[in-house]
């Protein structure tokens, strides 16, 4: 699904995708050897990769922790932003993927764009 959004004409690929059971996504994309996901990191939420995920899941240590991309984290180590409250908004987002779900990307972004602008004028 993920592949074929971002394969819309003017849609951009995203760096990362962070979720909570990336490796299990991770683990099918390389089975699959699907070439879209090359070079985009598939990270697990901050919070799950420390509690949920298994110290002997080598994919997910090695490959999905935030903490192995750079470019996820200041200079201090720390993380440029809270994964948890990613989660949070992703369920926000739910809210609307019945209105969203035809959308060409240009009318997707714009009319996001205009809802998160609402959501932070009244929080």
């Amino acid at each position: 699904m993920i592949e074929r959004i971002y394969s819309l004409p003017h849609a951009h690929k995203p760096q990362h995708l962070i979720y909570d059971s990336n490796c299990n996504a991770l683990r099918e994309v390389t089975s699959r050897r699907i070439q879209f996901f090359d070079g985009m990191g598939m990270c697990i939420v901050a919070f799950h990769h420390k509690t949920k995920h298994k110290a002997n899941n080598t994919l997910c240590r090695e490959h999905c922790d935030m903490r192995g991309y750079p470019e996820l984290l200041h200079d201090d180590g720390k993380f440029y932003f809270n994964s948890s409250i990613t989660k949070q908004t992703n369920v926000w987002f739910g809210a609307f993927h019945n209105i969203c779900w035809e959308m060409t990307p240009v009318c997707y972004d714009f009319f996001l764009d205009e809802m998160i602008i609402h959501q932070n004028r009244i929080t």
